[in-house]
């Protein structure tokens, strides 16, 4: 029951622009649970979410006796968080989900500016999609 203080005392914070602070809360608690706990890549996307949903549902009732979020949504967009994790682990082909990792705080650590500028024009190139797509099916087949 703590847990669902502590965390609905940040959240108390948090203010939605459109009003709706439910919402805004549930986005957040999700991202939250959806990025702490771990994915199996050897385990489908709904089973990696299942396997956290009941875990998920108590710290978000915890947090609901303390204050109000939307738990439905919540609980959906944690399915998605993980769905998006376990995409970024199996190869992703989304060039926006490659983009992002691309420029993000660890790859400016670990890539050149060269690096970065080419990682833009690939997945800008309306073909990129197709061909990681491609290949990635070339790689299933091969380990298989």
């Amino acid at each position: 029951m703590r847990i669902g203080f502590e965390i609905a005392r940040f959240l108390k914070e948090v203010r939605s622009q459109e009003g709706n602070d439910r919402q805004t809360r549930a986005a957040m608690v999700a991202n939250a649970l959806g990025y702490f706990y771990p994915v199996d890549p050897s385990l489908s996307a709904v089973d990696n979410a299942e396997a956290h949903m009941s875990a998920a549902r108590k710290v978000i009732s915890q947090i609901n006796e303390n204050l109000s979020l939307d738990t439905k949504l919540c609980l959906e967009l944690f399915k998605q968080v993980m769905f998006i994790r376990l995409e970024l682990i199996n190869g992703p082909t989304d060039s926006s989900i490659i983009e992002a990792a691309m420029r993000s705080h660890t790859a400016n650590l670990h890539q050149t500016s060269s690096e970065t500028v080419a990682v833009t024009a690939l997945v800008t190139n309306l073909e990129f999609a197709r061909a990681q797509n491609g290949i990635r099916q070339v790689l299933v087949s091969v380990a298989e």
